[in-house]
């Protein structure tokens, strides 16, 4: 009768341990899913704050690009070289009517009214008008006060 008992405990401990070791098993998996969702969470959070930041720098480097055409315009005005400080005041309107296309309501007027500007003086180099030198300045910085708002 003692070997009985010993075997009856031993089956005991054994069935005890099974069920202990699936009971963790199983909720270590909605542990671990619950932190995989968590993760997932957080990745795309994380994704879509470098996506907006990739966003803004685009709409910068575009602007940067529309000043650096506006600088070269005024240096092509100044050696009396019209035709290509028309060309360059163009790339420029081009380039902030790409980024009116895309932006916010809010942004979309401000640029809209700058590629508006941009196509008078254009306008103006063709007619040889001598004030287009200081109106490209004052396009130049509200182009930087547009840069502003992205970063």
């Amino acid at each position: 009768m003692g070997g009985f008992f010993k075997a009856l405990a031993f089956a005991g401990c054994m069935a005890l341990a099974f069920y202990a070791g699936y009971w963790l098993g199983d909720h270590r998996l909605d542990d671990v899913t619950a932190h995989m969702k968590s993760l997932q969470g957080e990745l795309a959070e994380k994704t879509a704050a470098i996506d907006r930041e990739m966003v803004a720098l685009k709409r910068r480097e575009t602007l940067a690009q529309a000043r650096d055409a506006l600088g070269r315009a005024r240096e092509a005005l100044a050696n009396k070289n019209f035709g290509d400080a028309e060309e360059e005041i163009h790339v420029a309107s081009e380039r902030i009517g790409a980024l009116a296309r895309d932006a916010a309501a809010n942004t979309k007027a401000g640029l809209t009214s700058v590629r508006d500007t941009l196509e008078e003086l254009r306008k103006k180099v063709k007619a040889s008008q001598p004030e287009v030198q200081e109106q490209l300045r004052r396009v130049a910085r509200r182009i930087d006060d547009l840069a502003r708002q992205w970063e």
